[in-house]
């Protein structure tokens, strides 16, 4: 993703496939200094749609580490609700769950 201006680099987000998760899940990262400025709400709610969309994506799924603020309030922002806690091995150990029904 970039700066329309410009297309300078802000990050990246889209749907990941992993193989401990039984639905696909939304994922994204920011370059910092780009942080707060609702790129990542923007990105997540158009990836969002696009799943459900165009790919017919019944449920889309998102972890985030437990202390992520900030990842929290942009999951809530798109509509996913949180779910519970839990472990994944590729993820550094525990995480929040969050989930998405159409």
């Amino acid at each position: 993703m970039g700066l329309k201006a410009t297309a300078e680099p802000v990050g990246i987000c889209g749907l990941i496939k992993r193989d401990v998760l039984d639905h696909p899940d939304i994922g994204y990262a920011f370059l910092a200094r780009f942080s707060g400025r609702g790129f990542a709400s923007e990105a997540a709610a158009a990836v969002l749609a696009y799943g459900r969309k165009a790919l017919g994506l019944s449920r889309i799924v998102a972890i985030t580490k437990p202390d992520n603020d900030g990842s929290i309030r942009v999951l809530e922002k798109i509509g996913l609700r949180y779910e519970g806690m839990v472990t994944l091995s590729d993820h550094g150990g525990d995480s929040r769950y969050f989930i998405s029904d159409v």
